[in-house]
């Protein structure tokens, strides 16, 4: 670990006394991980950090963290008490003690050696601590195929690749996103310039409240709330970690002029302006709606990372779609069915009691078949049997059509069956006695059917035509149009039947 390493992994323990000791007398403030520091008062002598799911103290200057304690430094041997977590040794940089921490680790806060970038302690020497799947946990953010706390990582403070310098006799710290400057022992701050210019003496073993470092020991007004006119970690309006100019009289910000943090990723309003995460796609513990693959509306919820989860589908509805995106539609629903009508319902019984039809009843339809030959006659024009129409007689379901026999008798020629009416009527045209004569020898010259009426008519003449006679149709009876076997009485007829169950919806 090189010098500079060094000084800039001691950075969080010197600020302590400088910038955060205010921040003691009132308690610890809130961390960037709150939650994990309760109850943690580093013994009166530091403040505690939570970062990447773990509690750590960090200690006022000429003290070092045992556990979660502030304990004092041995100034006869500053390394006297300093296990570095197990997992580094300590080593004394001009009287002050620091860790030079083993393979895979990093000394990320006052004399701790913490996983890279919080990763597991079996990461890689070579500092390659994102996960194989290419994420970090919560609270840390991957810069340069690293997870780090962009709180108080001083290589990356706030945002990835802002590194904090060192300054003349002094070193940097990210405090809260912020980039702060620590006066190394012996040395002070007296004209405000970044850096610390003024070689010190002690004149006085007791601090005062004058931004100086009255006991030469590296700090300033470190038994003050914080020091006089430096930057300092203070409680904002929505109670996040921001930072402010402390007062001249060594007193905290209050939170009117404490500016906010940068927001991050923590269910948390940090920046104070109503909004928790914003600038990130959502706020852990979110939840909404989202489209599937399948078009239907889903739910999806918001990860410890401000990053929306897959979009789950629904439970399947009955609706003629797709809504678990199982490739199906409807799958387990059934309903009753009407055979008569086709509607549909959830239940059996009251699909049956409005299973049913009824209508008008309307006239038999009518349908006429037979034929009549009079006569047939050949190519020369010779025609036999050479019948004439004497007489039309209907009766029943049938016209018939004869000739007159002489004495006034009739013979059939052929008639003709009527379905669905019934014919009435006698239509004489000529009666023939036994010699052959006939009157009044009339011949059909026109026939003519009008509603229910077959009307035989000759003619008279200048286009008149005067009736011969006349047959009247009568239907028979109703049918049912829903079913012609089913009854009409009353002029209506009626059907039911019972459902039958199907798969789909009502």
């Amino acid at each position: 670990m090189s010098r500079s390493t060094a000084r800039r992994s001691l950075v969080p323990r010197v600020v302590a006394a400088g910038l955060l000791c205010g921040l003691l007398a009132a308690g610890c403030a809130e961390s960037p991980a709150p939650g994990a520091c309760d109850g943690i008062g580093c013994s009166g002598h530091g403040y505690c950090v939570a970062s990447a799911g773990f509690a750590y103290c960090v200690c006022a200057a000429g003290f070092h963290p045992v556990g979660v304690e502030c304990l004092p430094n041995d100034p006869g041997d500053p390394c006297r008490g300093v296990t570095c977590d197990a997992h580094g040794t300590c080593v004394a940089l001009d009287g002050v003690p620091a860790c030079d921490c083993d393979p895979g680790y990093e000394e990320s806060a006052s004399l701790h050696c913490t996983p890279l970038g919080g990763a597991d302690a079996d990461a890689d020497a070579d500092g390659e601590t994102v996960g194989p799947d290419g994420g970090c946990t919560a609270g840390l953010t991957e810069c340069g195929g690293r997870c780090v706390d962009l709180f108080i990582d001083a290589e990356n403070c706030g945002t990835c690749g802002h590194v904090c310098p060192d300054g003349l006799h002094a070193v940097a710290a990210c405090v809260v996103a912020n980039c702060f400057l620590a006066c190394e022992p012996g040395w002070s701050d007296l004209d405000g310039a970044p850096g610390c210019e003024a070689p010190c003496s002690s004149g006085s073993p007791t601090e005062s409240c004058n931004g100086l470092d009255d006991n030469c020991n590296g700090a300033t007004d470190e038994t003050f709330p914080c020091a006089a006119g430096t930057f300092t970690v203070c409680s904002t309006t929505c109670d996040s970690v921001g930072t402010g100019v402390c007062s001249a009289d060594c007193t905290l910000p209050d939170a009117a002029a404490c500016n906010p943090p940068a927001e991050v990723c923590n269910g948390a309003d940090d920046d104070c302006d109503g909004t928790p995460d914003n600038g990130f796609a959502c706020s852990p513990g979110a939840s909404g709606a989202c489209t599937t693959s399948c078009g239907s509306t889903g739910t999806h919820d918001c990860t410890v990372d401000c990053a929306w989860s897959a979009c789950a589908p629904p439970a399947e509805v009955c609706n003629g779609a797709d809504d678990d995106c199982d490739g199906s539609t409807d799958e387990g629903f059934t309903v009753w069915s009407c055979p008569l009508t086709g509607a549909r319902t959830a239940d059996a019984a009251t699909c049956n009691t409005g299973c049913s039809q009824s209508a008008a009843c309307g006239p038999a339809p009518l349908s006429v078949s037979g034929t009549i030959t009079l006569r047939s006659c050949d190519w020369e024009g010779s025609c036999s049997p050479n019948d004439y129409v004497d007489r039309v007689v209907a009766a029943g379901s049938t016209i018939t059509i004869q000739r007159s026999t002489g004495w006034s008798g009739w013979s059939d020629i052929g008639s003709l069956t009527l379905a669905g009416a019934t014919a009435s009527g006698t239509i004489t045209l000529r009666n023939c006695d036994w010699e052959g004569s006939c009157s009044p020898n009339d011949y059909v010259d026109r026939v003519v059917a009008a509603g229910s009426t077959i009307t035989i008519q000759k003619s008279t003449g200048w286009s008149g035509w005067s009736d011969l006679g006349s047959l009247t149709l009568a239907p028979t009876g109703l049918v049912c149009p829903l079913d012609g076997a089913l009854p009409c009485p009353g002029g209506s007829c009626s059907r039911s039947a019972s459902c039958v169950e199907v798969a789909g919806c009502p």
